[in-house]
């Protein structure tokens, strides 16, 4: 024991000073590489969202926001007694609306994607095409209705039922 205390002795308290400054600035360098470490990581993050998530989330959105108006440009076509005014009208918006659809699937694309996400945009690629396939039906229909100047084809609809029911009743009438 009079070892250590003749070594505890030999340390002036400039030497105590100077080992616990030392200690202090280990602590501080070891603290601020951490900070460093992480503040880059951080950095990479951010920029990953700012670069790739961002954009493609707002693609989406705005395809989303595209494909309900086109929806409800479908439903409003769809309305009988429609002026041939009106429908041409909203041909010009549907085309509007799926230029803009085409733009924001554009920007999604070509982005970066998680695995996950690369199966899920494949299984909608795939939806996607069924549904402009359908779409595209219902276009020829309505334009081949426009082309008949049919205005109203629920009211032809029950004009021709009419005419059924008419014409079954002579049928009875004189053949039975």
């Amino acid at each position: 024991m009079n070892e250590s205390s003749d070594r505890k002795k030999e340390w002036t308290i400039g030497k105590k000073l100077s080992v616990s400054f030392l200690s202090t600035a280990i602590v501080t360098l070891i603290v601020a590489l951490i900070g460093v470490v992480g503040s880059n990581i951080l950095n990479n993050a951010i920029e990953e969202v700012a670069d790739v998530r961002l954009p493609s989330v707002s693609s989406l959105l705005s395809a989303e926001v595209q494909t309900e108006e086109l929806n409800g440009l479908i439903r409003l076509l769809a309305v009988s007694g429609l002026s041939m005014e009106n429908r041409r009208d909203y041909y010009q918006e549907i085309e509007v609306t799926i230029d803009g659809y085409h733009e924001a699937i554009d920007i999604f694309a070509p982005l970066p994607q998680t695995v996950e996400g690369s199966r899920m945009w494949q299984a909608y690629d795939g939806l996607e095409a069924t549904y402009f396939r359908e779409f595209d039906r219902f276009m020829e229909f309505s334009l081949e209705i426009d082309r008949f100047g049919i205005g109203d084809p629920v009211e032809i609809s029950r004009q021709i039922e009419g005419f059924e029911r008419i014409t079954m009743c002579w049928y009875r009438e004189y053949y039975t």
